[in-house]
């Protein structure tokens, strides 16, 4: 036998084992897989869509601002502080006596010029409906208010201490003197156009100084 009918009865031979194999023994014994040599699935080549791993950030939800609350205006405004200015009324006897008057004291202003200012503007108003009046006469007028470091003076134009009579100039002098002791911490004197008034009026009231509450007394 020569070479070439051995070589036919070998693959013969291989092709029976091959067919015996595939048909009876695939099932018992598969044949192992060869490294470097996996198969694919046709579908790996196909380049799938990357799935979305992050969540678009959801739509911010706006702001529901709240209204601001409004704090209720109020009625009259609480002042850092307050004077006392001195006005008249009588009693249900018909009987004269001084009523101090609570005024807010405005920003900037000297607190005895400012209370000297509205004695002569006299009482507002309400209060005139309450029973309150002056004597101070409406064209009195402040000519200056000088303070030093033992005493303060206020110059009065002469029109304050003329007309009404004596009882009318021994009030008004009476709700001054008040007014100023109530709204300064140093001695007060009075002035009438520049010169100290130690008497006052045609009726020749004598003042005693510096201003005090017996002033008009003694």
């Amino acid at each position: 036998m020569n070479n070439f009918s051995k070589l036919v009865i070998f693959i013969v031979v291989c092709l029976g084992l091959w067919w015996g194999y595939d048909n009876f023994l695939s099932d018992k014994f598969p044949m192992p897989e060869l490294k470097g040599f996996e198969t694919k699935h046709l579908t790996d080549d196909i380049e799938k869509p990357k799935e979305e791993t992050e969540t678009q950030p959801k739509q911010e939800q706006k702001k529901v601002e709240e209204p601001e609350k409004k704090v209720p205006e109020q009625q009259q405004k609480i002042a850092d502080e307050y004077i006392y200015i001195y006005m008249l009324t009588t009693d249900k006897n018909g009987n004269q006596f001084l009523k101090p008057v609570k005024r807010p004291l405005k920003a900037g202003e000297d607190k005895l010029s400012y209370a000297v200012k509205l004695l002569i503007a006299g009482p507002n108003g309400s209060e005139k409906a309450n029973g309150v009046y002056t004597e101070v006469p409406a064209n009195s007028h402040l000519n200056s208010v000088t303070t030093y470091d033992t005493k303060v003076i206020i110059d009065m134009a002469s029109t304050f201490a003329y007309g009404g009579g004596s009882d009318s100039l021994y009030s008004r002098l009476r709700q001054l003197i008040k007014t100023v002791l109530a709204n300064s911490n140093k001695p007060v004197y009075l002035y009438l156009d520049g010169k100290q008034a130690n008497v006052v009026g045609g009726e020749g009231l004598t003042i005693s100084q510096p201003l005090k509450e017996n002033s008009l007394d003694e």
